[in-house]
């Protein structure tokens, strides 16, 4: 049985496949850094300093990213308007 709102269900899936295609080139690039370095970049614009990343993805309306240092994770978290 097909969703009740398929074209809302739709684009909702649109939204996070490109969310998450937003993040492939910034996880290749802590992976490429980590490999190099042997640590994770305190900050994500270190990927840009350090040639690894052009630029840190700007996020999408009501999202932020979140990087975490100790274990390189990133990702998309909502964020209160203000």
């Amino acid at each position: 049985m097909a969703p009740v709102d398929y074209l809302g269900a739709t684009a909702a899936g649109k939204k996070a496949a490109e969310r998450t295609a937003n993040l492939a080139p910034v996880l290749g690039a802590l992976q490429q850094f980590h490999a190099a370095e042997d640590r994770y970049p305190a900050q994500l614009q270190e990927l840009v300093q350090a040639g690894f990343l052009a630029r840190v993805p700007e996020a999408p309306a009501g999202q932020a990213l979140s990087y975490n240092p100790a274990d390189g994770s990133v990702r998309w978290v909502s964020v209160a308007p203000r």
